[in-house]
């Protein structure tokens, strides 16, 4: 057992989102949001029709008073049934709320009005994925793609789900598009070098860590798994190194510490190992200290 890093992003209208497990998947530019926060127009307007991930003409509001927009929203539905657009704001503010049923219901609901409206494709299967229904999110992220290929957000979110189904091949495809379009992303080499990690194709994973690397010398996800890597081709020094390079650029990085706990392991050095060990639990990884209670620790 190791422990690799994997990260998410932000891209079109969302804030971003995921951490996975023991690996370390990446994600640019994210935050803990993972959802569309851009209200459109009570009134729509030609803009809102057209299939592009930056929907010009879209007004950029954020408010804390959800419950008044889902107020205001519902009037503007009672006034007029067919304003896809209220229903579509109306969703983002029960997202809000973490009230994704109805969420998803307001979302098909400006779907249904407006077959053509990209976002409520895309934020739905984003709802879809908090909810791990997984299938529906692929379904939504690939309408969202049909209606406009070079959404990247949709590649990058429909490559997670696709990992989290273990479609590993499915998802080195998507993370290879949106790398098509965004070149220097080090979360998705690093991610897509876990997918090809997970396919046993180590020489390709590692040459995505390297990239990530090579992109950002600072970032310690990649020397972790890497590092993953290296121990399961049996090259404990050079996962050594790589550990121990990634607790230097983050010394609060749980996952490093609990996987060069398992290189010292290797090497018999077992009470620095359990000093890992026992780091890692103390920096949150609850995984880690149910492990250790089991061995009785």
């Amino acid at each position: 057992m190791h422990k690799l890093s994997s990260f998410a992003l932000t891209f079109g209208l969302m804030i971003p989102f995921l951490s996975s497990f023991q690996v370390a998947f990446t994600t640019p530019a994210i935050a803990a949001d993972m959802h569309a926060v851009r209200e459109i127009a009570s009134k729509p307007t030609a803009a809102l029709m057209m299939a592009n991930a930056s929907l010009p003409g879209l007004a950029f509001q954020i408010s804390t008073d959800y419950q008044q927009k889902i107020t205001e929203h519902s009037k503007a539905i009672a006034l007029n049934p067919k304003n896809f657009a209220a229903y579509y704001n109306r969703a983002l503010a029960y997202y809000h709320l973490e009230q994704n049923d109805k969420a998803i219901a307001d979302y098909s609901s400006a779907i249904q009005l407006n077959p053509k409206f990209v976002e409520a494709f895309y934020n739905r299967g984003r709802t879809y994925s908090l909810m791990h229904q997984d299938d529906k999110a692929i379904a939504d992220y690939s309408s969202t793609i049909k209606l406009n290929p070079k959404y990247t957000g949709a590649y990058y979110h429909r490559a997670l789900a696709y990992s989290s189904l273990k479609q590993y091949q499915k998802t080195i495809d998507d993370y290879t598009k949106v790398l098509g379009f965004e070149p220097q992303l080090i979360e998705v080499y690093n991610n897509r070098g876990n997918a090809f990690y997970f396919l046993k194709q180590y020489d390709k994973a590692i040459a995505d860590y390297n990239k990530a690397i090579q992109i950002n010398p600072k970032d310690a996800a990649a020397y972790n798994n890497r590092g993953i890597v290296y121990s399961d081709l049996f090259q404990y020094d050079q996962a050594f190194a790589d550990y121990e390079k990634a607790i230097a650029l983050d010394p609060k990085y749980a996952p490093a510490y609990f996987n060069r706990g398992k290189a010292l392991e290797y090497f018999e050095e077992y009470d620095k190992a359990l000093a890992d060990w026992k780091k890692a639990c103390q920096l949150g990884d609850t995984e880690t200290c149910v492990w250790l209670k089991a061995k009785g620790e």
